[in-house]
């Protein structure tokens, strides 16, 4: 039996190692119990080996952990006592990286990584235009390009291109055609930096049959 709805939405986390920061703020957004409730709670789950408390070198807050079985495990409960709100879940995670991606950017940090799981929880909620305006309409996307080109840089990249894809398909208006354009043309940018130039021309032509799509604006 699983203790709390803040630790079955872990399920969503998909990764065995996370700050305890996560697990607290799951709890606030999901609980809103009492921070003694919370702490109670965490006890159960250390004590029941549920969890376990990580080697933190870096001195970077208390790091947990939990088993890739019980992961898995996890998946079933979340859809019994979460259902529809999953994605709300993937929402509340997407916003906890977010936040802590811009406070170490405050700190002169930059981490792709951690902005790349704000990009996987975000879309995952279904969050698509709010994210690409996250990241294509502020500085972001140039930083990331100029911390030069990395997998990470193309991994949310690459998951921006397949979630356009699927609205593509079934909505061609100007924005979504507009939202295209500045996706293919930041991967054109990263394979022209990692020498993939036919890779590159690839993209531009893909860009090409946007503009001249005569369907683009008939859905609007």
């Amino acid at each position: 039996q699983f203790p709390c709805t803040h630790f079955v939405a872990l399920a969503k986390v998909r990764i065995p190692l996370f700050s305890e920061s996560l697990l607290a703020y799951l709890w606030d957004k999901l609980v809103g119990a009492s921070v003694e409730s919370y702490v109670h709670s965490l006890k159960f789950l250390l004590e029941n080996n549920l969890i376990s408390v990580e080697n933190n070198p870096q001195n970077m807050g208390r790091i947990l952990r939990v088993s890739p079985s019980i992961l898995i495990k996890l998946q079933k409960p979340l859809k019994k006592i979460l259902g529809q709100r999953t994605k709300e879940v993937s929402h509340i995670i997407s916003e906890y990286y977010r936040n802590l991606f811009s406070r170490l950017r405050g700190n002169d940090s930059f981490n792709l990584q951690i902005l790349g799981r704000y990009v996987f929880h975000a879309l995952e909620s279904g969050n698509f235009d709010g994210c690409f305006s996250y990241i294509f309409d502020t500085d972001i996307i140039r930083m990331a390009h100029r911390h030069g080109p990395s997998n990470q840089l193309n991994e949310i990249l690459c998951a921006f291109e397949t979630f356009w894809k699927g609205v593509w398909r079934e909505v061609k208006t100007n924005q979504t055609a507009e939202q295209g354009i500045k996706i293919l043309l930041e991967l054109s940018y990263y394979c022209k930096d990692m020498c993939r130039h036919e890779q590159c021309l690839n993209y531009l032509n893909e860009i090409d049959k946007i503009i001249n799509d005569d369907s683009v604006g008939t859905m609007e």
